[in-house]
């Protein structure tokens, strides 16, 4: 159970992330943004590094009534920099249906304006729920499409208090974990009625691999609730006691239907799709549009949106494009929150002019597919105009003396005697300074310094799951080469029998996979190698290649 002290200060934690929390700011933040008529969620505004007078007046919110409840402080050490917080808190009660819009106001602090961000609540009709628990589970969407990311979500209320609670996801066939972003869990406390509810929400990223129908088996959450009968019948001495008793309790979701359906083939270009799923937006920027010749400039791009963007990488720009680009490790950030997905990249490539003069660097255009729209949409950046200037990089290499280059001197002209040092030379010679002595004598010890600083690094350097990256490249096989779903199968085979992909041969892999699979790769293997000899490929080759991929990335 996540701890009220750490969800008070998650707006903090969020600042903290983006680098932003070293100024003064104010932060609205609520339990939940999505509930029902007549429940009542906490509404909380944080200021960070700044001291406010008092609780701010809110501006009136229609369809909405807010219930002053009291503040608290809190002081989080960060890299040996203290960040002080001011939480006041709210309760917010929903009084009709609909979208409800906190908007965004301005507190003066201390001659400070700081403004606050819009927060949007989605209310729903009152539903009617008998008993003391109630839980439910559905997808963000009924039906999807091949690609797209989902978010499958529960939510658990009961009026008992919860002490511990395990949750047991449902097998999704057809849908993989989404590679950039964590399970969201929530945990807090509502109104309703004038009765307080807790609450437990989980929001799963997935990403939809495979089309048709299917019917998700429920999932099963196991909660423990205090025993308050077993608490008085084993009460210690003075009827006090060292442990709360508890007692489990199971409750299982219903099943969850869903229909994903193929990306069309109709609108598709091939040039310029990118194999991402989602409403996206694409924006681009550069700091300096003056180069020298010989340096680069660096273009940053940014894609956001609700669809994954892990595996995603620029298109390569054309040979004749008059520069070079050099692209680095991607940023990508995805977040979770009230079963909604969303996904920020940042990519940025350093382009290294060839010649001088004018330098046009073309659009970025990028193919997406929108299931809002339920079509192919395109993104595309502005050109970007360079000016290329003369560089050190384009004058000639001078040479490091003055006259002649060769600065060497014959050893007779040197008028010293090459002899060894006399045994009575004082300690105070160039040659035997303390200081240099000193650094002699510690070179070992700073040699032993640096390898184990090296072993330490590479010890705590992260290992890269192989699996998570093949299940992300299998999402961009929709216009895959031959050559690509040969090496995809063979790397998924490699890592499913533990065996470098290089060494794995037709007979090699038929005397390891499992019995179960052992057909199915083997006429793969023919299959693949016939396509790759002019035999053509079967029209089922790339579906074909996915299924087994899947099946081999199960094989423990």
């Amino acid at each position: 159970m996540i701890p009220r002290v750490l969800r008070a200060l998650l707006p903090l934690l969020l600042l903290l992330l983006t680098g932003s929390a070293w100024a003064g700011r104010l932060v609205v933040d609520v339990d939940s943004r999505a509930i029902q008529v007549g429940q009542s969620v906490g509404l909380h505004l944080t200021f960070v590094d700044v001291k406010p007078s008092g609780a701010p007046e809110l501006p009136a919110i229609e369809g909405l009534q807010l219930a002053y409840q009291g503040a608290r402080q809190s002081i989080v050490n960060i890299n040996g920099r203290g960040t002080r917080t001011v939480t006041y808190s709210f309760m917010a009660t929903a009084l009709a249906p609909g979208e409800i819009t906190i908007p965004s106001f301005e507190v003066v602090v201390d001659k400070e304006a700081l403004r606050s961000d819009p927060v949007t609540l989605q209310v729903r009709p009152r539903e009617d729920v008998e008993g003391d628990t109630h839980i439910t589970a559905s997808f963000s969407a009924a039906q999807a499409w091949v690609g797209q990311t989902l978010v499958y979500g529960l939510q658990f209320r009961t009026k008992q208090q919860v002490v511990d609670r395990r949750w047991t996801a449902p097998p999704f066939e057809g849908l993989i974990d989404e590679q950039s972003a964590e399970t969201e869990v929530r945990e807090y406390t509502a109104v309703l009625d004038g009765e307080p509810w807790m609450y437990i929400e989980l929001g799963q990223p997935l990403v939809v691999t495979a089309a048709g129908s299917r019917t998700v088996a429920p999932g099963v959450l196991t909660v423990q609730i205090p025993d308050q009968r077993r608490d008085q019948r084993r009460s210690g001495p003075f009827g006090l006691r060292a442990f709360t008793e508890v007692r489990n309790e199971v409750y299982s979701t219903k099943p969850t239907d869903l229909v994903v359906r193929e990306l069309p083939e109709p609108g598709r270009d091939p040039e310029t799709w990118s194999g991402l799923v989602g409403s996206f937006t694409l924006t681009d920027a550069v700091k300096d549009t003056r180069v020298p010749l010989g340096e680069s400039v660096t273009i940053e791009y940014t894609l956001r949106g609700d669809g994954t963007l892990h595996g995603f990488t620029l298109p390569t720009p054309p040979a004749d494009a008059g520069y070079r680009a050099y692209d680095d490790e991607p940023e990508i950030t995805a977040t979770v929150r009230d079963r909604s997905y969303t996904a920020r990249g940042v990519f940025r490539r350093a382009i290294v002019p060839e010649a001088t003069g004018p330098l046009t660097i073309a659009p970025l255009t990028l193919q997406v597919f929108d299931p809002a729209q339920g079509g192919y949409a395109t993104l595309s950046t502005e050109p970007i105009e360079l000016l290329v200037v003369e560089g050190e990089a384009g004058s000639e290499l001078s040479s490091f003396t003055e006259g002649d280059p060769d600065a060497r001197q014959d050893v007779a002209a040197l008028a010293d005697d090459i002899l060894p040092i006399h045994p009575r030379v004082g300690g105070g010679s160039a040659l035997l300074h303390p200081v240099l002595a000193g650094l002699v004598g510690g070179a070992p010890w700073v040699a032993l310094l640096g390898l184990t600083v090296v072993d330490v690094a590479r010890r705590r350097r992260p290992r890269v799951d192989p699996r998570k990256q093949l299940r992300g490249r299998v999402l961009a096989t929709d216009d895959a080469t031959l050559a690509e779903l040969e090496d995809l199968f063979r790397d998924a085979l490699g890592v499913a029998l533990g065996r470098p992909s290089a060494g794995l041969d037709r007979e090699t892999a038929a005397g390891l996979v499992p019995e179960e699979l052992a057909s199915t790769v083997d006429a793969l293997y023919a299959d693949l190698e016939a396509a790759r000899y002019g035999a053509g490929a079967d029209a089922d080759l790339r579906a074909r290649v996915r299924a087994c991929v899947a099946h081999l990335l199960e094989v423990r």
